[in-house]
């Protein structure tokens, strides 16, 4: 052997193949954490968007009752915040829990699954938030 060169790989390959499928593994779960985090961030924004709550916030109350054009700098940044961190954080929290090395196909079944619940009851909690203060706007002709 020459000065520069490597001898052979002793196990057929093997290494390299197992460094390729656990950075396709980590890509993977990078790619799908982010998308997670968008999808949730803009599901988060459309329940809060079209919430009542909001509505009368930013305006739609009688004359202008209720209104308090503070909620785009305290309520929007964290209900977008939120959105994105609690799929995305379900997501590598199960990818880390549940690695399934064996099968893994099982394990980005369950973590989706877990990411989804995260989202479901992230959304149904805004939604009840958002909810309770819809009292606010008068009712009525």
């Amino acid at each position: 052997m020459g000065i520069g060169t490597r001898p052979p790989a002793q196990d057929g390959g093997i290494r390299q193949s197992a460094g390729h499928e656990e950075r396709r593994r980590v890509r993977t779960t990078r790619v799908t954490g982010g998308l997670l985090a968008i999808v949730g961030a803009l599901a988060a924004l459309y329940v809060w968007v079209v919430s009542r709550r909001t509505d009368v916030h930013l305006g739609g109350g009688f004359e202008g009752e209720g209104e308090d054009l503070s909620v785009l700098w305290t309520e929007l940044p964290l209900v977008v915040l939120a959105g994105a961190l609690v799929p995305a954080g379900a997501w590598l929290l199960a990818r880390r829990v549940l690695p399934l090395r064996a099968r893994p196909a099982a394990g980005l079944l369950v973590a989706a699954a877990v990411a989804l619940a995260g989202a479901a009851l992230l959304l149904w909690g805004l939604d009840a938030w958002t909810s309770t203060g819809a009292s606010t706007r008068p009712e009525g002709p």
